[in-house]
């Protein structure tokens, strides 16, 4: 929905008096800001209807051919409406307005208002400094005002209604159908909190913090308890049976992070802390991303923060909010309508004015798991969101837990803890946690043994990850021995699984819900997995099982079972996914990733060709994940030959059939950019666009591109913003930014440091760019370096996988 003048004024219109008509109601409206206005003169229905219908807005409109303001002669009403001052208005408004107005209906033409504005999300991000301007609040605030003074709400808004100039949209249009529509008034808005309409704005100032007055005390401590109870116990993949206490086995990995060196501002150093608590993080910082892998415990420290602060509220004083982003998307209006609805499950008496409440008062941990689930295409307005969320709730503790290759840099009020693999002396410790084979105390103590003289360092990057660990016992009753590939490792990790769950006791072995063998499980499985992989998704309602369910028994004709069957047995029986309240995940991201690589593994060699696309993508989920390398370790031949070699031969052969390096740029670095001194560029903008891409840099080592700006000639043409005071503040703006004494001690700030960003298509046609583009095509260029690699790997491969000669032995014919 979209807040403009011409929603705005249909809202008005249908709560007033039947003798108001288009005519009366806007031609009143202006005079309020233009005082010599011609807008009640005959000939002009054809401008009111195109005002109320979204097709005209108050700058210059046609009349008979001639141009016409509307407003004075010489002036619009746009301009003037950029001059008045708001608080002169609201007089004016209680005596022209209000009294067009049925009394029974103001307090409806506020609601629906505010339910328009709730909707609205430019009142939140690229129109919140004029809204903040006219309403003396942002829209949050305004949207979920508990006492309203009628006439400074209406005429702030109508104020900006005009000054945004956004009255000719397709938003306002269908807009403005919704709300003539019969049952406008009778509908159940998205606003549901009650309000108050007041006669004296004096008095209860609502314009100040106006939702710190109501309360977030009611159920607070039944959502403790509810909080304690769901996270303090959970399925683990070595104690399938029952729900593991929590503490029995949480051992916290270290965290780095970087800090300034004292007295050099170019220069940085990391610092360690181990033993991570809550206070400890909280003396880091209050806006803090904790990064790490696949496995590697972020989902674990995350749940640590929820149990320690709701068991320590009464000490800490923090109530935490977990807010899981797998569901985001961007047509939340605003962070605060997700961030409810999040938690309204197990905190149901929190109201929208509650959440504020407690928000206001910076009493909340806001935990957001998951940003590098976030789809690509909506993780640029949750930045957004965030920021401007910020802005308002600065005052509260903020956790964001993702893996390490999101930008960060969008995020400059956060230092990011980098989560470390765990020590020796961790792994030894969760290993004495685990108590797992208490039947067996000795394979136990031969694991234990094993990995503190050598299976630590022979079996780096599984002996350091909590998850892999725990699977490294798993596999290691199977015939104490570890193996030293990752698809190895999951595909005895799985058989260890179902060979527990077919255990037998007293005679009776269990069979699967599903009738189906370990081998037609783990078959139709892989199905499952890679399909959603495919599709992104790592999470599932049960809608969307039922669909998926349906794509496996299209394929294999499952008559036997059902998609209850298959979800018991996935969460039960083999533990390799689990239920979290109506949605189902899998137990971790890595076991999807496994099984989709074993499908595409079982498919014909000449069939690798046709899934290039699920991997030449530039989507978020899947970068830094398991699934590409796994699958090539199953069959590293066959992925180079039918997946590699044809991928570089299209995409290299596009390149140098267009413009060479030029079109490589456009097409996997199509938005490059670099920063020097103390601006930071976008880590995402530097990463190419194409997974497989980025796989085969790192499979053949070729050197990631980076750029130095002080060895590139002319980049001082591509300079887009400067860095002053600190590194996230841009010069243009500095004014607003910095503290207002600065300038009156200490001059303008000094610039830190420029971000240049490359216009691939004005570099290479603008006169200006010919020394930094002359820079590029040289061969010294980092950019000409990695495209000529690329160019080269092309060829050895296409040696390496040319047809042997026929006069060749057998054996030289063999790969």
């Amino acid at each position: 929905m979209k807040l403009c003048f011409g929603s705005y004024a249909t809202v008005l219109k249908l709560c007033s008096h039947d003798a108001v008509t288009n005519r009366i109601l806007i031609s009143k409206l202006v005079r309020l800001v233009d005082k010599d206005a011609s807008m009640d003169e005959d000939g002009l229905d054809w401008l009111y209807t195109k005002l109320m219908g979204c097709k005209a807005d108050f700058n210059k409109t046609q009349s008979a051919g001639k141009n016409r303001d509307i407003g004075t002669s010489r002036t619009s009403i746009l301009t003037l409406v950029h001059k008045v001052k708001t608080q002169d208005i609201v007089s004016e408004f209680l005596e022209e307005i209000i009294p067009l107005l049925i009394e029974d209906k103001k307090h409806d033409a506020v609601l629906y208002l505010k339910d328009i504005l709730l909707a609205d999300k430019s009142c939140y991000d690229a129109h919140s400094q004029m809204f903040l301007k006219y309403m003396g609040i942002d829209a949050a605030s305004a949207a979920i005002l508990d006492k309203v003074h009628l006439p400074q709400f209406l005429s702030g808004l109508f104020l900006y209604s005009v000054a945004i100039a956004e009255n000719k949209s397709e938003d306002g249009a269908n807009t403005v159908a919704d709300i003539k529509k019969k049952d406008f008034l009778e509908r159940q808005p998205r606003y549901i909190d009650d309000f108050e309409l007041i006669d004296n704005p004096e008095d209860e100032a609502p314009v100040a913090e106006p939702a710190t007055r109501a309360s977030f005390s009611d159920g607070l401590q039944g959502y403790l308890k509810r909080l304690v109870d769901k996270y303090n116990c959970l399925p683990t993949i070595l104690h399938k049976e029952a729900f593991t206490p929590f503490r029995d086995y949480y051992v916290p990995n270290d965290v780095t992070w970087r800090v300034k060196k004292p007295d050099d501002r170019y220069s940085y150093e990391y610092k360690r802390a181990s033993g991570v608590t809550l206070p400890k993080m909280i003396d880091i910082s209050r806006f803090l991303v904790l990064s790490g892998t696949g496995g590697l415990g972020k989902s674990m420290m995350m749940r640590n923060l929820i149990l320690s602060s709701a068991e320590g509220y009464d000490s800490l004083g923090l109530v935490p909010l977990f807010i899981t982003l797998k569901d985001y998307n961007a047509n939340y209006a605003n962070l605060s309508v997700y961030i409810l609805e999040m938690v309204c499950n197990l905190w149901p008496e929190l109201s929208t004015s509650g959440l504020t409440a407690l928000l206001s008062s910076g009493k909340a941990l806001l935990l957001f798991d998951g940003l590098d689930e976030i789809s690509s295409k909506d993780l640029t307005v949750f930045t957004r969101q965030l920021n401007a969320f910020l802005d308002r709730f600065d005052s509260n503790a903020f956790v964001i837990s993702s893996r390490p290759y999101s930008n960060f840099q969008s995020f400059t009020r956060f230092t990011v803890l980098q989560l470390q693999p765990f020590t020796k002396d961790q792994a030894l410790e969760l290993v004495d946690r685990f108590n797992y084979r208490a039947d067996s105390p000795k394979l136990q103590a031969k694991f234990r043994s094993l990995l503190a003289n050598s299976l630590y360092y022979t079996h780096q990057g599984f002996s350091d990850n909590p998850l892999l660990l725990s699977i490294m016992l798993l596999t290691f009753e199977m015939d104490a021995d570890v193996p030293t590939m990752k698809h190895i490792f999951y595909q005895e990790a799985f058989t260890v699984l179902s060979k527990r769950h077919d255990a037998t006791k007293d005679g009776y072995t269990r069979t699967l819900r599903t009738e189906w063998t370990a081998n037609e499980f783990e078959h139709y499985f892989s199905f499952f997995c890679a399909i959603s992989y495919s599709n992104s998704d790592v999470s599932f309602t049960y809608s969307q099982m039922e669909d998926y369910f349906r794509l496996m028994d299209d394929k294999y004709d499952l008559w036997r079972t059902n998609v209850d069957d298959f979800i018991y047995d996935a969460t039960n029986n083999l533990c390799i996914m689990y239920q979290d309240g109506l949605n189902y995940g899998f137990i971790h991201r890595s076991f999807q990733e496994y099984f989709c690589a074993k499908f595409f593994h079982s498919q014909l060699d000449e069939e690798l060709e046709n899934i290039i696309p699920v991997f030449d993508c530039n989507d978020e989920t899947k970068k830094d994940d398991t699934a590409l390398p796994m699958l090539f370790d199953m069959k590293p031949q066959a992925v180079e030959r039918y997946m590699i070699l044809p991928y570089l031969r299209t995409f290299v052969g596009a390149c140098e059939a267009m413009k060479g390096i030029w079109s490589f740029l456009e097409t996997m670095y199509p938005e490059y950019e670099v920063g020097d001194g103390d601006a930071y560029a976008d880590d995402d903008l530097q990463l190419p666009h194409s997974n497989l891409y980025a796989f085969i840099l790192s499979r053949y080592e070729v050197p990631l591109l980076s750029v130095d700006p002080d060895a590139l000639a002319g980049i001082h043409w591509a300079e887009a913003e400067t860095m002053v005071y600190r590194e996230d503040i841009k010069k243009d703006v500095w004014k607003y930014e910095v503290p207002s004494d600065y300038e009156q001690y200490y001059g303008e700030p000094e610039e830190t440091g420029h971000i240049y960003r490359f216009d691939w298509e004005r570099i290479q046609t603008e006169s200006y760019y010919r020394e930094l583009k002359r820079a590029i095509e040289s061969e010294t260029s980092p950019f000409m370096k990695e495209y000529l690699a690329i160019k080269e790997l092309l060829a050895r491969l296409e040696k390496k996988n040319a047809p042997k000669p026929y006069n060749t032995s057998l054996f030289d014919r063999l790969s």
